[in-house]
C-alpha cells in the first residue's frame, strides 16, 4: 500500500475563472486560491469500471491562515465533479481540508503545500473532471476543469494505466514511499524524476520494451530512450527513471510506449500513455510558459538597455538569471518568495490575453497594452450595438483623471485606441 511523502513543492498551472466584463476583476483581485489536481485512471479489479484518483495540492501561499495558540491554521473546501459526455455529474464528493503551519513563515511558503485525494469508480468513456477549491476564511473560490478518457482495461491483451510524475522514490524493502509531483513541473530536478504506471499484461510472457520521448510544442523529440522493463504478473507496478532532461522553460509532453521484447511474436502489440510536463524555474508565476514571450512581454516596462539585455542572453541559464535580476530590481517585497510585481504583472497580460485578444494575442493589443500598464479601469462606458457610430468603449480611470477611447472599426472586436486618446498619455501615467 503506497502512501505519499510531502516534502517538495511542485509547480502550479493556473487556471482561473472566466470573467466577461473587464471591471469584475477589481472586485475578484488576484490572490484567489490557486491549485493542482492531476486526474489518473487504473484498474480497479472489476472489468467493468476503473479506478479514477484524483489528486490536489494547494500551496500554503493560497490560503488564509488564521492564529491557533502556537500554531497557524487554515481550512479550504474541495469539490470534485465528474461530469459524462451528456453533461450529467455522475460523481461528486466534497470535503473539507484542515492545515496547520508550524511558523508564520510557512503560511507564506511556496514549497509547502496540502495534498489531498479522491477515488472514483467510473466507466470507460469520456469525462469532465471539474475541481473547486474554496478558502474557508476567505470564501474564494477557484475552478480548473480537464478532459480525461476512461479506456477499457479489460478488453487488449497489453495495456497500461495513466502515468503519474513522481519527484522522488524510497524503498525500504518491499515497501516504496513516493513524493507525487502533481503540478507537473520538472524544472530543478537535478536527480531527474520518475514515471509510474501500472502494467496489464495477459500476453503470457514476462519481458517488455519500454520506450519514452519528451516533445515540446511543436512535436519535436527533444530526448528519448528505450529499456528492458520486467513484468511477470497481469498486473505489475511500473518505476520508469527519468534523468533530468535539461529542459527550457515550457510545456512539453512525455509519452510512453510498451511492447512484448519478443515482437515477432506479437507484431502490432503495443499500449501507450502520455503526460504533460512543464518547466517553470521557482518564483517565476504558473502563467508564464515560455521565457522567450514572457521577455518579450516586458517590452512595455523595460528600457532599451534591460530589453536588449534579457534579447541578448545566449544560454537558458543567462536568460533565466537577468530575467530574475530584471525583476528582483523590482520586487516590493525582497527576501520573500514572493514578487508580487512580478506576479501582478504576468496576471494581467494573462488577462489581456483571454479577453482582448483579436488579430493579435491579447498582450499586443491597445486594449491589452492600457490593461496591463495602469491595471483595470475604475469604470467602463461600453457601446457594443450603437446603430449610427462604430462599436467604441470608454475605459475611465478615474484615479489618474483620465479615460481612453477604443473603437471597433472592423466590427470584428479589433479595438483600438482612438487618435483622441493617444497611447503617449499611458507612458505619461506610467513613467
Amino acid at each position: 500500500m503506497m502512501k505519499f511523502f510531502l516534502i517538495v513543492c511542485a509547480g502550479l498551472l493556473l487556471v482561473t475563472s472566466a470573467f466577461t466584463q473587464v471591471e469584475s476583476i477589481r472586485s475578484q483581485g488576484y490572490t484567489l486560491p490557486q491549485f493542482s489536481f492531476d486526474a489518473l485512471v487504473y484498474a480497479s479489479g472489476d472489468p467493468k469500471v476503473n479506478r479514477l484518483d484524483v489528486y490536489i495540492e494547494v500551496p500554503y501561499e493560497n490560503l488564509r491562515f488564521a492564529t491557533a495558540g502556537t500554531q497557524f491554521v487554515a481550512q479550504y473546501e474541495a469539490t470534485v465533479d465528474l461530469i459524462d459526455e451528456s453533461d450529467v455529474v455522475v460523481g461528486e464528493q466534497s470535503w473539507t481540508e484542515s492545515v496547520q503551519a508550524a511558523s508564520f513563515a510557512e503560511t507564506s511558503s511556496r514549497s509547502e503545500y496540502s495534498l489531498t485525494q479522491r477515488q472514483f469508480k467510473v466507466r470507460p468513456g469520456n469525462y469532465t473532471v471539474l475541481v473547486q477549491v474554496r478558502d474557508s476564511e476567505t470564501r474564494k473560490a477557484v475552478r480548473q476543469k480537464r478532459s480525461i478518457t476512461v479506456r477499457d482495461f479489460s478488453a487488449p491483451l497489453l495495456n497500461m494505466s495513466d502515468i503519474m510524475l513522481v519527484n522522488q522514490l524510497f524503498e525500504e524493502g518491499d515497501r516504496k514511499t513516493i513524493v507525487p509531483n502533481i503540478g507537473a513541473n520538472v524544472a530543478n530536478l537535478r536527480e531527474g524524476f520518475y514515471l509510474f504506471f501500472e502494467i496489464y499484461n495477459r500476453v503470457g510472457v514476462d519481458s517488455f520494451t519500454v520506450a519514452y520521448a519528451i516533445r515540446n510544442e511543436k512535436q519535436k523529440t527533444l530526448t528519448s530512450s528505450t529499456m528492458v522493463y520486467l513484468a511477470p504478473g497481469e498486473r505489475t507496478q511500473a518505476f520508469v527513471r527519468i534523468p533530468d532532461p535539461q529542459l527550457p522553460t515550457g510545456n512539453y509532453l512525455i509519452t510512453v510506449n510498451i511492447t512484448p521484447v519478443d515482437v515477432k511474436h506479437f507484431p502490432g502489440l503495443m499500449a501507450t500513455a502520455s503526460h504533460i510536463l512543464t518547466v517553470r524555474w521557482r518564483g517565476v508565476p504558473p502563467s508564464v510558459a515560455d521565457l522567450d514571450i514572457a521577455i518579450e512581454q516586458l517590452r512595455y516596462i523595460a528600457t532599451d538597455a534591460e530589453y536588449d539585455s534579457l534579447k541578448g542572453a545566449t544560454t537558458e541559464e543567462e536568460k533565466v538569471r537577468r530575467f530574475r535580476e530584471f525583476w528582483q530590481k523590482r520586487d516590493p517585497s525582497p527576501g520573500t518568495e514572493r514578487n508580487e510585481a512580478m506576479d501582478e504583472y504576468y496576471a494581467r497580460v494573462a488577462y489581456a490575453n483571454e479577453h482582448f485578444a483579436s488579430f493579435l494575442p491579447g498582450w499586443k493589443t491597445d486594449m491589452g497594452l492600457v490593461y496591463i500598464i495602469l491595471g483595470p479601469p475604475d469604470d467602463v462606458d461600453r457601446h457594443p450595438f450603437e446603430s449610427d457610430t462604430r462599436p467604441y468603449e470608454v475605459w475611465y480611470y478615474n484615479r489618474f483623471q483620465r479615460s481612453f477611447l477604443f473603437i471597433d472599426q472592423s466590427g470584428l472586436g479589433d479595438y483600438r485606441l482612438s487618435p483622441l486618446t493617444p497611447l503617449s498619455d499611458v507612458w505619461q501615467i506610467y513613467r
